[in-house]
């Protein structure tokens, strides 16, 4: 259903840029045209991206005291996924513009590995021998409404607002599927942003360079904890649920080539950075000795970054 819900995103921001009269103007940058008359567009990249590395901190270890270290969190090496990024926009008042934009993004990652010896961690201890198979997964989903103001040909600012859904999870399973220590997090932030966009180009090259930034206040609620399962039983949990004001930072640099006056190609370079989330590898790493400790929500920052490959069109 949510698949279907971002193609049907995809294909109205498209069919609502097609179905206007085409205009003379060239497209000044990837997203708007500047022009007196009003103008709709619209654009879509496929994102190949990146998160960072969990924090480094212990998750399995020798028991007792909790050395030497067996695995830590960021043994789960997230490689790169694809995700969409998409707007579509109304341009008004020669300067002025309405935008909405989706970015959607998901990434998995596994472990496995066997205990040299007795062990603690993900909510159980137990003796050498063991074997951990460990998975991991981050979703983040994005909506933003921005209202632009075009300063001058190549300098725009936007103030708007932003939902953003970021979920964390990992786990750990022994001996196949004996017994289940599951970390699970999400955090739902919802603020206010401003930003600005930069094309370096003058506005007839056909080649253009876009720089833009983006920085944001949230609240942040946040809900999570362990899970423990006993071949497919819940057998407890411990977990906590808050609420937090936290910040978040996007930037990125854009090539791009116009094909014509109302189509463009890109592609470009992107990182989003957001601060004080719940995740679920610190948790672990946290809650090591005590699981009972992520009653409390205990926060930490992600980054994600990749690239992005797409089209612009504007009528």
């Amino acid at each position: 259903m949510k698949q279907r819900g971002v193609a049907a995103f995809v294909a109205a921001a498209f069919y609502v840029a097609g179905s206007g009269a085409a205009s003379s103007q060239a497209l000044t940058d990837f997203n708007k045209m500047y022009q007196d008359t009003p103008s709709i567009y619209a654009s879509v990249g496929v994102l190949t991206m990146q998160r960072s590395r969990p924090s480094g901190g212990t998750t399995v270890a020798g028991n007792p005291g909790g050395t030497p270290a067996f695995r830590t969190a960021r043994d789960f090496d997230f490689g790169w996924n694809t995700g969409i990024d998409a707007t579509v926009g109304f341009r008004f008042w020669r300067t002025e513009a309405l935008e909405v934009r989706f970015m959607n993004f998901e990434t998995r990652t596994s472990d496995s590995f066997v205990t040299p010896g007795n062990f603690i961690g993900a909510g159980f201890t137990g003796p050498g021998g063991t074997s951990f198979r460990g998975d991991a997964e981050t979703s983040m989903q994005s909506w933003e409404i921005n209202w632009r103001h075009q300063m001058s040909d190549q300098f725009t600012v936007l103030a708007g607002v932003r939902h953003i859904n970021l979920n964390d999870m990992m786990f750990y399973k022994l001996n196949g599927n004996v017994a289940t220590g599951k970390y699970n997090y999400q955090n739902q932030l919802f603020g206010a942003q401003i930003g600005a966009e930069w094309a370096i180009m003058p506005v007839a090259n056909p080649f253009q360079v876009n720089m833009y930034g983006k920085f944001g206040l949230y609240n942040v609620r946040t809900e999570g904890g362990i899970f423990e399962f006993q071949g497919n039983n819940p057998i407890g949990s411990f977990t906590a649920s808050e609420r937090d004001h936290v910040y978040g930072a996007e930037g990125g640099v854009t090539l791009g080539y116009r094909l014509s006056s109302t189509v463009m190609l890109r592609a470009g370079y992107q990182v989003m950075w957001l601060n004080d989330l719940g995740l679920a590898g610190n948790a672990a790493s946290v809650s090591l000795l005590n699981p009972s400790l992520l009653r409390d929500v205990h926060r930490t920052d992600i980054v994600l970054q990749g690239f992005n490959f797409g089209m612009a069109i504007a009528y």
